[in-house]
């Protein structure tokens, strides 16, 4: 039996499987990606009798939450790690408005940018974007908070604030990943709607969530694996949109309905939707770009490399070989083999210890890769000595799901 043969062996029983992408991640539109230019508005936009600047774009005028704090709006801002702005109505809050920057219509006054921070209109959940390294929002996902109107004459979107905030059934907040109860009796339980947007199918799906027993000032986690498990197999095309709560019990049973459900869910179904879909379909875009570009660079070898590391397997003495691989072809791969080669920290080639070879192969069999999929593979060095802390990876073979077979020159 050849040294290749037999490395293969071993090689694909300790392939792992690839890691699985964060469910609806994008990849390319990642914080601060430019997605567009911002314009001068024909339209001028009010906040009751107040003027607030207003960045045109084709998917509609934008507007900065940091203005919105001098409109009547709290902005309560997360740290960093949560990333998350929830908006609220404050109906005794003096309005004094901000100073509107005299612009040419039609003129460029800047890039829109990609935002990875989750806003909150109250309890909805809308699509924000980045404009000078600021927040922005669509101005007419504030109609959550009033009545907006178009005026065709005068050129005038005009949204008239209610006298009371939305925060949808009184006394519930919805956090990113909870229920918060800001009653003050227990909530025997809370009937929560998920909303997640199928790329693949352009579809908007639902599932309900009970939560139960939270207490007063309390807040309680949604159960994310129960929610998202039966979209364990679609994952990379799942995006999750927000959440509203349809009705609560309260502490004697009582149903407490929201009367902003069908207006969230309306939404979610409706704006949401399109707002979401252009990203979505940007970024699908700019990733086949991207892909183009990088098999060319990879001298249209069908795997790429992206990662190579040796690193230590948890208190084992024990090394593992890692590597990371994107699909960059146009076919979708059925599996791969690698020829992997190790050094030590004087960068000295370290042979298998019993046999001397100077390369291990492994396969990479994970089941089809498409075009765009990553994964990532690892092979214990059990045969290799400890003083591995490095190597190099070289693709030598791709068997595409059609039969045929690329190999390296």
């Amino acid at each position: 039996m050849n040294k290749k043969l037999v490395a293969l062996l071993v090689a694909s029983l300790l392939v792992m499987a690839p890691q699985m992408a964060l469910a609806g991640s994008f990849k390319m539109l990642n914080q601060q990606h430019d997605i567009g230019d911002i314009f001068g508005s024909a339209t001028k936009a009010l906040i009751d009798e107040y003027e607030i600047p207003l960045y045109e774009h084709p998917t509609g005028g934008k507007v900065l939450l940091k203005d919105l704090a001098q409109y009547g709006f709290d902005i309560h801002i997360g740290d960093n790690d949560t990333q998350f702005v929830r908006v609220k109505r404050i109906a005794n809050k003096d309005v004094e408005g901000v100073v509107v920057p005299a612009v040419a219509v039609g003129s460029k006054i800047g890039d829109l940018q990609a935002s990875n921070w989750s806003v909150q209109l109250g309890n909805r959940a809308v699509v924000s974007y980045l404009i000078k390294g600021s927040t922005a929002i669509n101005f007419k996902d504030l109609s959550v908070f009033g009545d907006i109107q178009y005026d065709a004459t005068a050129k005038t979107l005009q949204l008239t604030l209610n006298n009371e905030s939305y925060e949808g059934p009184a006394g519930v907040e919805l956090k990113l990943e909870a229920v918060k109860n800001n009653t003050e009796h227990l909530i025997k339980e809370a009937q929560v709607v998920h909303f997640f947007y199928h790329a693949g199918k352009k579809q908007v799906r639902t599932e309900k969530e009970t939560v139960r027993h939270i207490e007063s000032g309390k807040e309680v986690k949604f159960d994310n694996e129960a929610t998202w498990s039966k979209y364990k197999d679609e994952m990379k095309h799942i995006f999750y949109m927000g959440a509203s709560v349809e009705h609560y019990k309260d502490h004697e049973m009582k149903v407490v309905s929201n009367p902003q459900f069908e207006q969230d869910s309306t939404y979610y179904k409706t704006k949401y939707k399109q707002n979401l879909t252009y990203y979505v379909e940007l970024d699908a875009k700019l990733f086949q770009q991207y892909l183009d570009t990088e098999f060319k660079k990879n001298k249209y070898g069908p795997i790429k490399i992206t990662r190579a590391i040796v690193e230590q397997v948890n208190d084992a003495n024990v090394k593992q070989a890692v590597i990371d691989h994107i699909n960059l072809s146009h076919k979708t791969v059925k599996s791969f083999e690698v020829a992997l080669r190790f050094y030590d920290k004087h960068n000295k080639l370290v042979t298998e210890k019993e046999t001397k070879y100077e390369s291990f192969f492994g396969v990479v069999n994970n089941g089809d890769v498409a075009r765009g999929d990553r994964g990532r593979s690892y092979w214990e060095l059990m045969t290799y000595s400890n003083a591995v802390v490095k190597m190099s990876v070289e693709v030598t073979k791709v068997v595409y799901q059609d039969g045929t077979v690329w190999k390296s020159k």
